[in-house]
């Protein structure tokens, strides 16, 4: 873009722009809360309708279930870190991203647009890798019933 572009748009607006993830945080925690309900619900009725049909399997299940806990907590706690580590990183790449759009002049004046491009994409690559490795820690989360 030309100066006139960033002379005309403030820098807030630009980086807004940029970072507008507070929509998708939102549908996650939504997301979240739904799915908790309807694993409730479902656990719950499972369970009778087991009790109901087979009180040995019920039984069984109730030594079961702590081991399904066990791995649920550990799979979550991955998936939190992951989920960290890849807001920590989005964090940065918006920082650097306010800053050079904030010293956009300096930035043309300096000719390092280039590098400044590609510190920005490596932030977003990094970012990228991070969300990935926690998709695949949810979905395995998720993929084994928990």
């Amino acid at each position: 873009r030309n100066i006139a572009f960033f002379d005309s748009h403030s820098t807030g607006v630009l980086v807004n722009r940029l970072s507008a993830d507070t929509p998708t945080v939102s549908k996650g925690l939504t997301d979240i809360l739904a799915r908790t309900v309807r694993s409730s619900v479902t656990t719950v009725g499972s369970f009778s309708c087991l009790l109901y049909v087979s009180l040995p399997l019920a039984s069984m299940m109730v030594f079961i279930v702590p081991v399904s806990i066990v791995l649920a907590r550990y799979f979550g706690r991955i998936v939190r870190s992951l989920s960290r580590k890849n807001l920590d990183s989005l964090a940065a790449a918006t920082q650097i991203v306010s800053s050079r759009l904030g010293a956009v002049r300096a930035v043309r004046l300096y000719g390092t647009e280039r590098r400044e491009n590609k510190l920005y994409a490596n932030r977003i690559d990094k970012s990228f890798t991070l969300a990935r490795r926690a998709a695949v820690a949810e979905s395995l989360y998720y993929g084994c019933g928990f």
